[in-house]
């Protein structure tokens, strides 16, 4: 199974939040923003534009479709581009 790459974790403990905690606020239950979290399943454009306005950066800072994750020594995703 592949597992999707993003950076929830890194931005729900930035702001120092539990998985209950984020899940309350975006409106789904903790065991799914678990599951989002691990990259096992991926939210509707709805789900992820909620997180996104939560975290309060664009979507694609979250789910990303490259190797980068925030949080990481290489965190200039530009660099390369």
């Amino acid at each position: 199974m592949e597992v999707a790459v993003n950076n929830l974790r890194f931005l729900r403990d930035e702001m120092g939040l539990t998985q209950a905690e984020v899940a309350k606020a975006v409106d789904i239950s903790r065991p799914f923003y678990n599951q989002l979290e691990n990259g096992v399943r991926m939210p509707s454009l709805q789900v992820a534009s909620r997180l996104a306005r939560f975290f309060a950066v664009p979507i694609e800072d979250i789910f990303l479709t490259s190797n980068v994750v925030l949080g990481n020594e290489n965190q200039d995703k530009f660099a390369s581009a």
